[in-house]
């Protein structure tokens, strides 16, 4: 898939990047920077949408970094915009799945959660996510000091 049709998905139509767009991008990325200083993020593509219904507010590809906030989503309150984009956030970096039973990843939002919730759901996976990169790092010597000790 080239880097192009990677930045589209079905749900959402892409704004075409313009002055508005862009101060629009930056409310975005303003969140997702209060969330690098808690947990330890990669480099998020953010894409800003229009807003084809009032039921949908963002996209994410699962485990694929990457993220659609709709316009309409950015002009609601603070409070809605921090979780939908943690919310996006829990599908693209760490790949969870709607979750009923937790308030972040609910696929319904009725009340945001708040900050503090937010964070701690996603620092709670950030952790699982450090583990098993730890865990797979000592896997991949243990190979390597393996392969060189019946050399």
């Amino acid at each position: 898939m080239s880097r192009r049709a990677n930045d589209k998905t079905e749900l959402l139509k892409n704004k075409k990047m313009n002055d508005e767009t862009y101060a629009l991008r930056i409310k975005v990325m303003e969140v997702i920077y209060t969330l690098k200083k808690s947990i330890d993020l990669p480099r998020i593509t953010v894409r800003i949408t229009e807003t084809p219904n009032d039921s949908i507010l963002g996209a994410a590809r699962i485990n694929h970094d990457i993220i659609w906030i709709t316009e309409r989503c950015i002009n609601m309150s603070k409070a809605m915009l921090f979780h939908v984009i943690a919310h996006e956030v829990g599908h693209a970096v760490y790949g969870l799945r709607h979750n009923e039973k937790c308030k972040l990843m609910c696929a319904v939002v009725n009340k945001p959660s708040t900050t503090k919730e937010s964070l701690t759901v996603l620092k709670r996976e950030d952790s699982k996510r450090r583990k098993n990169r730890e865990s797979s790092a000592i896997d991949k010597l243990q190979d390597l000091f393996g392969t060189i000790a019946q050399i």
